[in-house]
């Protein structure tokens, strides 16, 4: 196809660990995926080690598409995950093991990560709902994006389903598709994630930002540790953006948690109005370390 071997192509400029197709098996290469996105699917796999070991591994492969405009949103939206994940290393964001540029039967370009049994962080706490627990993956979520601005990288689309949990209990940051690097050319990315997690200033245009994570963050962290979606009955994006831009926030819930009280106080400073109001993640883990 056409449209993958011009993604392909153009990987050739990003420096990333090329996994050779042959060493990748998709366990469902024919089934339904276990998760979708715009431009790709996520697929249970198998990858081979040189001393011919399978690692299960997570195998995030590019859908055929022949649309022109569609192959240009693809391969930017790839390269820009692909030069984002590369740079990372933080026991709290998954891990980036390489790029097969023709995966399967048709060839496309697929990232590879470890598989996490766990799942996403909701999915973990279902079974492990202790407030211990809701706080470690508060806590770890909230160093792994510290690490990021630390590094000059904006998420830009942190929720529930972007934490991964490892099989050791970490939380893990994820998907870097809609990730920015701060002060580098070609990454003017434009905000289109989920709009209740969204940061009012993102509602309005404006670009996303360190602050804009941060709200974020305050929202995640609301859910993980109520166990309770913001605004679970309203469903269009339309909706929820109004309830956003006249300043609606998540109230605090009866029977919450022992230790709910000092928390909220973090959460609120997370999702202010003004971003020049929020704390940068360095103080959000001072404080949830000191909680």
């Amino acid at each position: 196809m056409p449209s993958t071997q011009t993604v392909a192509t153009d990987l050739q400029q990003v420096p990333y660990q090329d996994l050779p197709s042959g060493r990748i098996w998709c366990q469902k290469d024919k089934a339904d995926p276990d998760h979708g996105g715009g431009y790709s699917d996520v697929y249970v796999g198998y990858l081979t080690e040189d001393n011919q070991a399978r690692t299960k591994v997570a195998v995030k492969v590019l859908r055929l598409i022949s649309d022109p405009d569609s192959v240009s949103k693809v391969k930017t939206h790839l390269i820009r995950e692909t030069t984002v994940w590369i740079r990372l290393n933080h026991e709290n964001v998954l891990e980036f093991l390489g790029l097969t540029q023709e995966h399967g039967r048709y060839g496309c370009p697929a990232l590879v990560s470890p598989y996490c049994n766990n799942g996403t962080v909701l999915t973990y706490l279902k079974s492990h709902s202790d407030p211990e627990v809701r706080f470690s993956m508060l806590r770890g979520a909230a160093k792994g994006l510290e690490y990021l601005h630390q590094n000059n990288v904006i998420h830009g689309d942190l929720k529930p389903s972007n934490i991964l949990v490892h099989d050791d209990g970490r939380p893990l940051l994820c998907d870097f598709g809609r990730s920015r690097i701060l002060d580098t050319r070609g990454f003017t990315t434009r905000p289109a994630g989920v709009a209740r997690y969204q940061a009012p200033e993102v509602h309005q245009g404006l670009p996303l930002t360190k602050a804009s994570d941060v709200y974020a963050f305050g929202i995640t962290s609301y859910e993980v540790w109520t166990g309770i979606t913001p605004w679970e009955s309203r469903q269009d994006a339309p909706v929820i953006l109004d309830i956003v831009l006249n300043d609606a926030r998540p109230t605090l819930p009866e029977n919450v948690s022992p230790g709910t009280e000092r928390l909220w106080g973090i959460f609120e400073q997370c999702w202010a109005k003004e971003p020049g109001k929020r704390p940068g993640m360095d103080k959000v883990v001072q404080n949830l370390t000191l909680s």
